[in-house]
């Protein structure tokens, strides 16, 4: 069985604020995101597959991303003059994947 954790932490990205008629307001790109940290886990084993005159392997598993579920946002409302100026949204919560790797 392999085991295969990952660790991903950097700055976030940045982002410009803009008004009503999409206009920069400051400097370009001056305010991020906030830091974006996830845990991502797979676990893999080895299988034989039963077929007659043939000796195929394989690898079943499984992927967990974002394994404790941290709120990473993808999105900002950096319009200025909306009432939910600087609010995140679509943070991607954790993500279960199947897997099948076939070895020759």
């Amino acid at each position: 069985m392999t085991l295969s954790p990952v660790l991903d932490v950097h700055t976030g990205f940045p982002y410009s604020e803009i008004d009503q008629s999409r206009e920069f307001v400051g400097p370009r790109d001056s305010l991020r995101f906030p830091t974006f940290n996830s845990v991502d886990l797979q676990v893999t084993r080895p299988i034989s597959l039963p077929i007659p005159h043939k000796e195929l392997k394989a690898r079943v598993g499984f992927s967990v991303f974002n394994l404790f579920n941290h709120f990473n946002p993808r999105d900002v409302q950096n319009d200025i003059d909306s009432y939910r100026h600087a609010e995140l949204f679509n943070g991607v919560g954790r993500t279960f994947r199947g897997k099948f790797i076939l070895e020759f």
